[in-house]
């Protein structure tokens, strides 16, 4: 704005017809650089926005991988679980089998 400043007394000095052209000129010149400025703000606002869609489709997406990991190891889990279970009672059932009294039926047959 200084600068504008400088030159609008400068041009005072000069004869009307070429201060009034040299008016026209700056003028000119500033709605140029109001334009520039204003297609590189647009530009800057649409390369942030451009930026915060990828950072939030990225953070999307390691939130997904994190919740489908978590399902997954409870998954496993609750099938380890159940293996487990069914180990522990065929043992217990075995145990109880092996403890209950046998015939001599029974033992005939075991035994063939």
């Amino acid at each position: 704005m200084l600068c504008l400043q400088i030159i609008l007394l400068q041009l005072q000095h000069l004869q009307p017809a070429l201060r009034s052209f040299s008016l026209l000129i700056l003028l000119q010149r500033q709605r140029h650089l109001q334009m520039n400025r204003q297609q590189l703000l647009r530009k800057n606002r649409k390369q942030r926005l451009q930026k915060n869609r990828q950072q939030l489709l990225q953070k999307n997406r390691q939130q997904l991988l994190q919740k489908n990991r978590q399902q997954l190891l409870q998954k496993n889990r609750q099938q380890l679980l159940q293996k487990l279970q069914m180990q522990h009672l065929q043992k217990n059932r075995q145990q109880h089998l092996r403890k209950l009294p046998v015939s001599e039926e029974q033992q005939e047959r075991l035994h063939r």
